[in-house]
């Protein structure tokens, strides 16, 4: 019989019931596994198609906000009064115990880290649910374990083996997250004691009036692509960027004093400004003074601080506006504050901790902003699938192989024109030219092999007659063996 009334685990009260994933999605599979006994010998169509699960069985984190629809990434894992999940009273599921070692993955590759040698200070991630969940569990960890000391966590860190890790989000997605969520929906926000809103129409209104072909443009860079929201490739992070920045700002400004445009897209300008210099702040790439301000590297004078003291106060006020709509045809507002403008105002105070931090314990002097994003890891993939033409679902064999191809490359491989992330500058620890130029003077037949040091230079061996070849014959003979051994 359907039970699309009632929850599978015939509970008594609630208020929301949610359907299964569909049979070809993973989750279905995993939803299944967890409920158990009250669905054996029911068909996967019979499943989806007619049993519910309601909202009690669900933590808070599943649920987007200011609504009861659950994220893609949702399991039921609370209120699971089921025998067969439960092997004996009071102990977790193995699926909830399988979600806990799946939290632990970061906590393991950090300690691996730091026994390599590396001295971790930050992680860097999108703004995934499941990611959200990671980075608070590992910050209420650690204020409880302060707590317990009769201290106070002052910092936006978490702590692995007494050293101070700084969770950040990834600015790209920040600046897409903004740009998608202000399509659909007015922001409203104060500065300088004034009340303000920016709207997306504001944008269509100024691509009207800016364009042509053969005419001179305020933005030519601004087109269809970036404005319509059927034609936003909405991965793309240039068209995000090239939207929040300072020329759309002035243009739009621009065409308000001059009553071209309405009034109130001086807000718009306002907010678009705003951005490009936050996106500046966070995704500098060079130690030199550049001509935008704040895209060279962080220091402690520098006029960053000022920048992130200054729109603090902006974006705690920031709202989007979103209307909601009922069967009777009332319009029901809604002021919500997205992850997106939250996770902002977390990486300010994250960075303005985490360089107080480096500065005094490590004695840095300065760092470039743009190492804080995921353009490296996404290059590095970008490199891995390019091999084989488009080879975008390796198997573990072939990611090993060519993960080694890309160690003895120096991971050099050519930057596609269409990539979504900028080239980044992120060099190796070592690479194959330091094995080359070098020489390991291997032990002659029943002589003893020394423990000391065994790596000498070639110049060295030259200088001393141990070599009567050019180096340069010697790595070019030494490669043509490798090939030809190869072949």
């Amino acid at each position: 019989m359907p039970q699309r009334t009632r929850c599978v685990f015939d509970c008594e009260h609630f208020d929301v019931l949610h359907r299964f994933p569909k049979p070809f999605d993973d989750r279905f599979r995993q939803w299944k596994e967890i409920v158990g006994e009250p669905l054996e010998g029911k068909t996967d169509k019979e499943i989806h198609t007619n049993y519910r699960i309601c909202n009690q069985h669900f933590e808070s984190q599943y649920f987007y906000p200011h609504s009861k629809r659950l994220a893609r990434t949702a399991y039921p894992t609370l209120n699971l009064d089921v025998p067969a999940l439960i092997k004996e009273a009071g102990t977790r599921t193995d699926f909830q115990a399988e979600r806990e070692q799946d939290h632990q993955h970061p906590l393991e590759i950090s300690d691996k880290s730091q026994a390599a040698g590396l001295i971790v200070i930050s992680t860097v991630c999108d703004q995934s649910t499941i990611n959200n969940k990671v980075i608070n569990d590992l910050l209420e960890e650690t204020k409880a374990n302060y707590y317990r000391k009769g201290e106070e966590a002052r910092e936006l860190a978490f702590e692995i083996a007494n050293e101070k890790i700084y969770p950040l989000f990834d600015p790209p997605h920040l600046l897409k997250g903004i740009r998608n969520n202000l399509i659909t929906k007015d922001l409203h926000y104060i500065q300088d004691g004034k009340k303000k809103i920016a709207k997306w129409d504001h944008l269509k209104l100024l691509l009207n009036i800016d364009s042509g072909e053969d005419d001179l443009r305020m933005c030519n860079k601004l087109t269809e692509a970036h404005v319509l929201p059927e034609k936003i490739p909405k991965m793309k992070v240039k068209h995000a960027a090239q939207v929040f920045s300072q020329r759309v700002s002035s243009a739009l400004r621009f065409c308000a004093k001059h009553k071209l445009l309405p009034d109130e897209c001086a807000d718009t300008a306002d907010v678009l400004l705003l951005f490009d210099h936050l996106f500046d702040s966070f995704n500098g790439s060079s130690y030199k003074k550049s001509h935008k301000t704040y895209k060279s590297c962080l220091k402690t004078n520098s006029e960053h601080f000022m920048l992130w003291d200054k729109a603090l106060p902006i974006l705690r006020s920031m709202q989007f506006k979103r209307e909601t709509k009922k069967r009777d045809g009332s319009v029901v507002l809604h002021y919500e504050q997205v992850p997106s403008i939250k996770n902002w105002i977390h990486n300010i105070n994250s960075m303005k901790h985490l360089w107080n931090n480096i500065k005094s314990k490590h004695n840095i002097s300065c760092i470039l902003m743009r190492s804080f994003n995921q353009d490296p890891v996404e290059n590095f993939f970008s490199c891995v699938r390019s091999h084989g033409a488009r080879n975008i679902n390796p198997t573990c064999q072939q990611f090993l192989s060519i993960y080694k191809t890309l160690l003895v490359n120096n991971l050099n491989s050519h930057h596609s024109l269409g990539a979504n992330c900028e080239e980044d500058s992120n060099k190796m620890f070592s690479n194959l030219d330091s094995l080359l130029t070098k020489n390991i003077v291997p032990p002659r037949i029943n002589e003893p092999i020394l423990t000391g040091e065994m790596d000498v230079d070639l110049e060295e061996n030259l200088a001393s007659g141990s070599f009567s070849q050019d180096p340069e014959n010697i790595i070019i003979n030494e490669t043509k063996n490798m090939w030809q051994g190869m072949l």
